[in-house]
């Protein structure tokens, strides 16, 4: 039974930093793509920073 929890907890971990990866690559996308909006791209970066400590996170559990 803990066997399945762990299974489990490893898919859960595998898809949250998959997730991670795709929003921090948009947020890259949309960086990159941005006008000079100096608050829109300050707004974005900031997420992406965020986004970054997430996967931190997610990483310190594995």
């Amino acid at each position: 039974m803990n066997s399945d929890y762990d299974d489990h907890e490893s898919e859960v971990q595998t898809e949250l930093q998959n997730l991670i990866s795709e929003v921090r690559s948009d947020l890259q996308r949309a960086l990159h793509d941005m006008p000079t909006n100096n608050t829109a791209y300050e707004t974005v970066a900031m997420a992406a920073d965020k986004m970054d400590a997430i996967a931190d996170l997610a990483r310190s559990f594995s």
